[in-house]
């Protein structure tokens, strides 16, 4: 009888582990003694601290505030009206082939929110991808607004991921995993290895960059830039890995990929450094002021793609989850409410839609359509 019972007892234990593993699995895993004492000869790193900083250390601190206060919880229990669309966004079917060609355009794929495929000088890069039903550990919370416009299967050949942070709506483990037993080369921020490794991702498949650190490879560069912004996955531990904004570089095309940033001077040197841009993607979306330290505010973001000297704004960050409280469309109709003769044009594909740069077709206001 003991045996029977202490075989029940280990069958359960096992069971047990097994579902703490799969609930503790998409947290991620935190950086090694080692890779701790690699951070430390980052600039961007306090190793008193054990953390990553922003260009202004203490900057989160008065932010949080406001976001942890009376306020803030009233207005998260009132909501908004229109925090999610009230109809299906239209999806263009993409034109896979086309996305492919190895011509000399600059090809781009908008999947929602801040995820998109580009095609340039051959390569196809796959940017802050997340497909699955939520951007977040569990499936019942911030739950997508509907189904990627292409599913996972049916992506082209992804020669390079690239990650800008490790928030749940930019490095999502479900997608990561999907793409363990191909060859597809990750690059990202200082810290995020050790989520990959833990995904099953081979570290000779991740390369690692602080700020103003480039990744070569044959058919582009990519260079790790400032953002001002956070990282974490457990609510606990924060700021143990690095964010970053990205510059791509090709022989005939240079793009630039915000991440989640607030708005800060790193814009503008940037843009000094290694401006003009064909097109910059900008966080424009999920924003609030009390949180503004964190994500831009709209008009900020058209004065950040000027600094940038873009030819183009691609604004990203909505358009797929509820983050904030603002209306679903509202980033987009605030931006394009402020045009004027001298700022950077913007561009407002549809989901699935490619856009082929220089010569991008007439943008459409979609969104009008639907409410």
């Amino acid at each position: 009888m003991n045996s029977i019972f202490y075989s029940y007892k280990k069958q359960a234990g096992c069971i047990l582990l097994f579902l703490l593993c799969i609930a503790c699995a998409p947290l991620g895993t935190r950086p090694s003694d080692e890779d701790v004492k690699r951070f430390t000869s980052s600039k961007n790193y306090n190793a008193e601290t054990a953390q990553f900083q922003n260009r202004i250390p203490n900057i989160m601190e008065a932010m949080n505030k406001r976001i942890y206060s009376w306020d803030a919880i009233k207005e998260w229990m009132a909501g908004v009206e229109q925090g999610r669309p009230p109809q299906r966004m239209p999806v263009v079917r993409s034109d896979l082939n086309a996305f492919k060609d190895k011509g000399e355009g600059l090809k781009i794929i908008w999947l929602g929110h801040s995820s998109f495929l580009l095609s340039m000088n051959g390569a196809v890069i796959l940017v802050d991808p997340i497909f699955s039903e939520a951007a977040s550990p569990v499936s019942f919370a911030v739950k997508r607004f509907q189904e990627p416009p292409i599913p996972l299967s049916s992506l082209p050949p992804i020669d390079y991921i690239l990650i800008s942070h490790d928030h749940y709506d930019h490095l999502d483990m479900k997608t990561v995993q999907y793409f363990s037993d191909h060859q597809t080369q990750f690059v990202v921020p200082l810290g995020i290895k050790g989520h990959l490794a833990g995904w099953g991702i081979s570290s000779d498949r991740v390369v690692e960059k602080d700020w103003w650190e480039a990744a070569v490879f044959p058919q582009v560069t990519f260079t790790a830039t400032p953002a001002q912004h956070f990282s974490g996955r457990d609510g606990i531990h924060q700021n143990e890995t690095l964010w970053a904004s990205w510059v791509i570089q090709s022989d005939n095309h240079k793009v630039y990929f915000s991440g989640d940033s607030g708005y800060d001077t790193h814009f503008k040197t940037i843009g000094d450094k290694m401006g003009p841009f064909d097109v910059v993607f900008l966080d424009s979306g999920q924003y609030n002021q009390k949180w503004r330290e964190v994500h831009m505010m709209p008009e900020e973001a058209m004065t950040a793609a000027k600094e940038l000297k873009a030819k183009y704004h691609f604004p990203v960050h909505w358009g797929m989850f509820e983050l904030a409280l603002h209306d679903w469309d509202e980033p987009v109709r605030r931006i394009l409410a402020h045009q004027t003769e001298d700022s950077v044009p913007v561009l407002t594909p549809r989901l699935g839609e490619v856009v082929l740069l220089p010569n991008p077709a007439a943008q459409t206001r979609w969104w009008e359509s639907l409410n």
